[in-house]
Protein backbone atom coordinates (compact mmCIF):
# COMPACT_ATOMS: atom_id res chain seq x y z
CA UNK A 1 0.00 0.00 0.00
CA UNK A 2 1.32 3.39 -0.97
CA UNK A 3 0.15 5.82 1.72
CA UNK A 4 0.74 8.75 -0.63
CA UNK A 5 -1.66 7.59 -3.36
CA UNK A 6 -5.16 8.81 -2.44
CA UNK A 7 -7.85 11.26 -3.41
CA UNK A 8 -8.29 14.02 -0.81
CA UNK A 9 -11.77 15.39 -0.10
CA UNK A 10 -11.68 18.57 1.98
CA UNK A 11 -14.65 18.90 4.34
CA UNK A 12 -15.66 21.91 6.43
CA UNK A 13 -13.63 20.77 9.46
CA UNK A 14 -11.90 17.53 8.54
CA UNK A 15 -10.66 15.72 5.47
CA UNK A 16 -11.27 12.32 3.89
CA UNK A 17 -8.49 10.49 2.09
CA UNK A 18 -9.88 7.85 -0.27
CA UNK A 19 -7.56 4.96 -1.11
CA UNK A 20 -8.73 2.99 -4.15
CA UNK A 21 -7.65 -0.67 -4.28
CA UNK A 22 -9.88 -1.45 -7.30
CA UNK A 23 -12.29 -3.87 -5.60
CA UNK A 24 -12.20 -2.15 -2.20
CA UNK A 25 -11.91 1.49 -1.13
CA UNK A 26 -10.71 2.80 2.21
CA UNK A 27 -12.09 6.18 3.31
CA UNK A 28 -9.88 7.61 6.07
CA UNK A 29 -11.68 10.53 7.73
CA UNK A 30 -9.35 12.85 9.65
CA UNK A 31 -11.68 14.61 12.08
CA UNK A 32 -9.33 17.42 13.19
CA UNK A 33 -10.91 17.20 16.64
CA UNK A 34 -9.36 17.57 20.11
CA UNK A 35 -7.98 14.03 20.15
CA UNK A 36 -6.87 13.95 16.50
CA UNK A 37 -9.22 11.04 15.79
CA UNK A 38 -9.38 9.16 12.49
CA UNK A 39 -12.39 7.17 11.27
CA UNK A 40 -11.99 4.32 8.79
CA UNK A 41 -14.71 3.28 6.35
CA UNK A 42 -14.24 0.18 4.20
CA UNK A 43 -16.29 0.20 1.00
CA UNK A 44 -16.98 -2.57 -1.50
CA UNK A 45 -19.59 -2.69 -4.27
CA UNK A 46 -21.28 0.51 -3.05
CA UNK A 47 -21.71 -0.78 0.51
CA UNK A 48 -19.58 0.18 3.46
CA UNK A 49 -18.84 -0.42 7.12
CA UNK A 50 -17.62 2.27 9.49
CA UNK A 51 -15.00 0.73 11.76
CA UNK A 52 -15.03 3.51 14.34
CA UNK A 53 -17.44 6.39 14.73
CA UNK A 54 -16.39 9.98 15.43
CA UNK A 55 -16.37 11.11 19.06
CA UNK A 56 -17.82 14.61 18.71
CA UNK A 57 -21.21 15.83 17.44
CA UNK A 58 -19.83 18.17 14.76
CA UNK A 59 -17.76 15.34 13.29
CA UNK A 60 -20.77 13.00 13.33
CA UNK A 61 -22.73 15.60 11.35
CA UNK A 62 -19.86 16.17 8.92
CA UNK A 63 -19.38 12.44 8.32
CA UNK A 64 -23.14 12.05 7.80
CA UNK A 65 -23.05 14.77 5.15
CA UNK A 66 -20.12 13.03 3.44
CA UNK A 67 -21.86 9.64 3.50
CA UNK A 68 -25.07 11.12 2.13
CA UNK A 69 -23.13 12.18 -0.95
CA UNK A 70 -23.11 15.94 -0.51
CA UNK A 71 -19.47 15.83 -1.54
CA UNK A 72 -20.27 14.42 -4.99
CA UNK A 73 -16.66 14.34 -6.18
CA UNK A 74 -16.11 11.57 -3.65
CA UNK A 75 -19.18 9.64 -4.73
CA UNK A 76 -21.81 8.24 -2.47
CA UNK A 77 -22.07 5.11 -0.41
CA UNK A 78 -25.39 3.37 -1.00
CA UNK A 79 -25.59 1.61 2.34
CA UNK A 80 -23.47 2.11 5.41
CA UNK A 81 -23.65 0.32 8.75
CA UNK A 82 -21.99 1.99 11.69
CA UNK A 83 -21.70 2.19 15.45
CA UNK A 84 -22.87 5.77 16.02
CA UNK A 85 -23.93 6.36 19.66
CA UNK A 86 -27.59 6.11 20.69
CA UNK A 87 -29.53 9.20 19.74
CA UNK A 88 -28.00 9.30 16.28
CA UNK A 89 -29.79 6.23 14.93
CA UNK A 90 -31.13 8.21 11.97
CA UNK A 91 -27.67 8.26 10.37
CA UNK A 92 -26.73 4.65 11.03
CA UNK A 93 -28.33 3.38 7.85
CA UNK A 94 -27.69 5.74 4.94
CA UNK A 95 -29.49 5.45 1.62
CA UNK A 96 -28.59 7.72 -1.27
CA UNK A 97 -28.92 7.87 -5.02
CA UNK A 98 -25.47 8.72 -6.37
CA UNK A 99 -23.97 5.24 -6.27
CA UNK A 100 -20.28 5.06 -7.19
Amino acid sequence: MNKNTFTAVQLAKGEVNVYDFETVKLHAYKTNDFIDNEVFIVEKAGKAVILESPCFFDNVEELTTYLNGDYRNAGCLSRCWCNIPAGYAEICYVECSGIL
